[in-house]
């Protein structure tokens, strides 16, 4: 059984369009040449500088939590696996990082897959990155040490918008004034400063 099979055996891919996206794009594209051997192995891979390619399943259930539509941040975008996926769900995404090599070896990944919607950003901001107007979705591929490290994301939602985003252990969905809990996931720290008021 291949990995996208895989995912929807074990429930973790569930919605017809994300499956079809995940099939589209090849996680042996986004990974450094001696990882490709592992590519589709449902682990995290370390992709340098510190930082991973999540565990496949992991950004399944993200990425169907997320419900991708319209404009989407993903913030952490790293080797930008996750921001080619979010391409082929949403009108146009932006992939935000703070390492530069990182950036632009998203770039180099995505060359292949043609996207004219996405765009990957080095940001110097505390958190996040503002483009025209608020964004529909934010998806967050590193653990907030607290809620209130993404605080300045929450300006940069739309008021109906759905946010995912790691906090200590624990996975947390935002939408609206609801948000819900999933505890039991690992990721590498987010960088950024700490948020003052």
């Amino acid at each position: 059984m291949d990995l996208i099979d895989s995912l929807v055996h074990d429930g973790w891919l569930k919605t017809p369009r994300i499956i079809e996206a995940f099939r589209k794009v090849s996680r042996e594209d986004f990974v450094p040449e001696y990882q490709r051997v592992k590519a589709n192995f449902n682990i995290p891979l370390s992709i340098g500088y510190n930082q991973t390619i999540s565990q496949p399943l992991v950004t399944a259930f993200m990425i169907e939590l997320l419900d991708p539509v319209g404009k989407i941040l993903d913030i952490g975008s790293g080797s930008g696996w996750t921001t080619v996926i979010l391409a082929h769900l949403a009108d146009y995404v932006w992939g935000v990082d703070r390492i530069a090599e990182l950036v632009e070896f998203a770039k180099k990944n995505s060359h292949s897959y043609a996207c004219n919607n996405l765009e990957f950003v080095l940001t110097e901001r505390d958190i996040g990155y503002l483009p025209a107007g608020k964004v529909d979705r934010i998806l967050v591929s590193a653990a907030a040490s607290c809620k209130k490290d993404i605080a300045p994301l929450f300006q940069q939602l739309e008021p109906e918008g759905i946010m995912v985003v790691p906090i200590k252990e624990s996975l947390w969905k935002f939408e609206g004034d609801q948000a819900t809990e999933y505890p039991g996931f690992v990721f590498v720290p987010l960088i950024s400063s700490p948020f003052k008021d």
